[in-house]
């Protein structure tokens, strides 16, 4: 069972990228501002995850192998709003130039991730 927010006493990351090159950088870079970092492989993990626990913050990768992060993250924000916890911002990481913000995302971010990036995303939680 996973620790809730209170018990741990970090913020937690829900990081859901496809490449393990990216996943690892970005959890330890996570981990090196305080924060609690949980990883899902794929759509089914990021649903379970997400439902079995709070996190502070989604950051999900728009194009997960042959899945698709900006749908999986409008299943998110959807069980989201049939629950009583806090809204979870949700970071659409992203390797094209996006023109409009789908309404269930709070950030768009370029992958490769950058530490300024990460200093962005990590002031929409603090």
């Amino acid at each position: 069972m996973l620790e809730t927010l209170e018990e741990s006493g970090k913020l937690r990351v829900l990081l859901v990228v496809a490449g393990k090159s990216e996943q690892t950088f970005t959890r330890e870079t996570l981990e090196q501002l305080g924060f609690e970092v949980v990883i899902a492989n794929d759509a089914a993990e990021t649903r379970e995850l997400f439902s079995a626990s709070g996190f502070s913050l989604v950051l999900i990768q728009e194009q997960l192998g042959t899945q698709n992060g900006i749908l999986v993250a409008a299943g998110l924000k959807q069980a989201q709003a049939h629950s009583l916890r806090p809204t979870t911002p949700i970071v659409l990481l992203s390797n094209s130039s996006r023109v409009g913000l789908p309404p269930h995302i709070s950030l768009v971010v370029p992958l490769p991730l950058r530490n300024d990036d990460l200093q962005a995303i990590v002031k929409l939680i603090r």
